[in-house]
């Protein structure tokens, strides 16, 4: 992890062409990477036989004053605006990524802090007393922590409504004239998109 003098987080939700936005208010976010590994013995041996892997889970958790808007509850339950009622099942299959624009102390673009496809474990309000501020927090869960640099610093969203059994995308030309065209994936020769997701309404 490197210094940023500026911490500027946004949401973007997965399905139903939910809109992404600016965490407002945020006064805290950090995540907490568990491994999942068991270790595995037997009688009469003393050594450690194996680890048995699990799948890892990062812990993800956001505190925020509240400001009486419901945006970021409709983001984290993948839906829209005109949705102002939601209820804790509208979260069970709802997934967001959260990034993280960092910059450094003279207000350049180093890079982005990216959490994809977190899902909402638990959520809670807190009122320390009468004259204190009210603050929400949300525990998400994922699998994956990110950090993308150098040529590779951006993380750019597409999304296309799919007419008819064949479509054809070219990024950085037509309709998308004014999307970055993507840069190869250092790591993978050829690989550009980190995922890809198909949704009907």
């Amino acid at each position: 992890m490197f210094h940023s003098s500026k911490f500027q987080p946004r949401i973007n939700p997965v399905y139903n062409n939910s809109p992404a936005g600016q965490i407002d208010r945020a006064q805290d976010l950090r995540a907490s990477i568990t491994l999942n590994r068991t270790k595995v013995k037997e009688l009469g041996n003393t050594d450690l036989v194996c680890w048995k892997k699990g799948i890892p889970t990062n812990t993800v958790t956001l505190r925020q004053l509240e400001y009486g808007e419901m945006d970021m509850w409709q983001q984290l339950a993948n839906t829209t605006a005109v949705d102002d009622a939601i209820v804790a099942e509208d979260y069970k299959v709802a997934l967001s990524d959260i990034s993280v624009y960092l910059t450094d102390d003279i207000d350049i673009f180093r890079g982005t802090l990216w959490y994809p496809s977190c899902r909402v474990s638990t959520f809670s309000l807190n009122i320390g007393d009468p004259d204190a501020l009210i603050e929400r927090t949300f525990t998400l869960v994922n699998e994956n922590e990110m950090i993308f640099q150098n040529d590779n610093k951006y993380v750019v969203y597409l999304s296309y409504t799919a007419v008819g059994s064949s479509v054809a995308i070219t990024i950085g030309a037509g309709a998308y004239a004014l999307y970055t065209v993507p840069v190869d994936d250092p790591d993978a020769s050829g690989t550009y998109f980190l995922r890809c997701y198909r949704y009907s309404n």
